[in-house]
């Protein structure tokens, strides 16, 4: 029975990768599980849940005002057809109209409102909450269920929902800080976020020192840099995700067919 499998999460931060699911990373033996790298973490053994993943940001200021970014698709696994091991983000997704294929309207105002009860159940136990919220949830034939929050912006989900939002976001800063927060204003283009990493990223037994990119077109635009060294206008990429390119446009498949044009002009020890 596929609802009896199992996930098992080290407790605490450990960069997108303490994950372990079953029929995935180990499966239903103690040898198998012997096997993973638990270290001396405290471990989280939760349900494994079926279904489709997505992110939801909120912000609540000093005046108690709650507002939320739209709905982004984070991809955890290193290689296509979610394969591989899982990874800090390869890259994310969001459909045109601020949504995504699988989500209701009623899915999204659902998760907005659970993690408007989150923030009260903060403030209530732990004194006021100020800042991101940003939840975990996955869709699933029971109904819409949380995996996780973090206190922070969701990496990558974090590139598209910036890139989309029309308000200046220093003048958020300010309304953030003073409690005047309103609403969030966001294009309505579909969006696509690619992570560029080195090709032994994720495969621990292996590490490789610098290697060369090549950028055969300008992507000044559409780069946000991460793990990478800049010497004399050259470009190295180091050990972890190396940088991310982001394309927006009426439609996903535009976006899917740009942002690969531009992938295939950079040349290096690379994977994406």
């Amino acid at each position: 029975n596929k609802y009896d499998e199992f996930v098992i999460k080290k407790d605490g931060l450990h960069r997108g990768k303490g994950v372990y699911v079953q029929n995935n990373d180990f499966d239903n033996n103690l040898e198998s599980i012997e096997s993973l790298d638990l270290g001396s973490s405290t471990l989280i053994v939760e349900e494994k849940l079926y279904g489709e993943e997505y992110s939801l940001m909120s912000l609540v200021d000093y005046g108690n005002n709650i507002v939320h970014f739209p709905p982004i698709r984070d991809y955890k696994r290193l290689e296509n057809n979610n394969l591989g091991c899982n990874t800090g983000g390869m890259g994310c997704v969001i459909d045109a109209n601020n949504t995504l294929p699988f989500l209701t309207k009623e899915d999204i105002t659902t998760s907005q409102e659970i993690n408007e009860i989150i923030i009260q159940k903060c403030n209530n136990n732990l004194g006021n909450y100020r800042g991101i919220l940003y939840g975990s949830f996955i869709k699933t034939a029971k109904g819409i269920k949380i995996i996780e929050y973090n206190c922070r912006f969701g990496d990558p989900e974090s590139i598209i929902g910036l890139n989309l939002l029309k308000n200046n976001f220093y003048t958020i800063c300010m309304d953030f800080c003073d409690g005047n927060l309103k609403s969030l204003d966001f294009s309505q283009n579909a969006s696509i976020c690619v992570y560029v990493v080195p090709k032994t990223y994720c495969r621990q037994s292996e590490k490789h020192n610098k290697y060369d990119l090549y950028f055969n077109e300008n992507l000044e635009n559409e780069i946000t840099y991460s793990n990478i060294e800049i010497l004399d206008n050259h470009f190295y990429s180091l050990n972890s995700r190396c940088f991310a390119i982001t394309i927006s446009s009426n439609n996903l498949y535009n976006c899917y067919q740009k942002i690969y044009n531009k992938l295939s002009n950079i040349n290096g020890y690379i994977h994406y």
